[in-house]
């Protein structure tokens, strides 16, 4: 059972904050191993941000964090992970140019898994490796028209009584 919030705020015309939390909590029943059951508070929540520098340029960041889950048969690590971004707009705003970095200041996100059970207990370390630049070039063509469409024949749904 849990509960989801979302939240979006225009703190200026140059500055977005855009949010959402997502809390919850866990019972897990084993119902092979009794004795083994968990429960556990969980959440996740990421934040969004622009801002505006000038007309044609924005920056953005984009960060999430998962927390640690325990689970039947063991935990698994919390979850970290952040993107930023560098965006030029070009071509009377038809395309744009940006530079992005997913976790530039860490070549790795680390997780250590423990599983445990009867007669078996496992560690585990990953070392997986986030770290990415790009350059994302993107254009836009055409035009997108959301248009009501009349109905020829409507149906009546209340008669007139007799």
């Amino acid at each position: 059972m849990g509960i989801s919030l979302f939240g979006n705020v225009n703190f200026t015309k140059k500055l977005n904050v855009r949010s959402n939390i997502f809390i919850f909590h866990r019972h897990t029943i084993n119902a092979l191993d009794a004795g083994y059951n968990s429960n556990s508070f969980n959440y996740r929540f990421n934040l969004n941000t622009s801002y505006q520098f000038t007309k044609n340029l924005a920056g953005e960041f984009f960060g999430n964090f998962n927390s640690a889950r325990h689970e039947a048969q063991g935990s698994y690590p919390s979850f970290t992970s952040y993107s930023i971004a560098l965006r030029k707009q070009i071509w009377k705003k038809k395309g744009s140019l940006a530079f992005t970095a997913n976790n530039p200041f860490a070549k790795y996100v680390s997780q250590k898994t423990l599983l445990f059970g009867p007669g078996f207990s496992v560690t585990s370390l990953r070392k997986i490796p986030f770290r990415s630049f790009g350059i994302n070039f993107t254009w836009k063509f055409g035009k997108l028209e959301f248009k009501k469409i009349k109905e020829e024949n409507p149906i009546n749904l209340n008669p007139p009584s007799e």
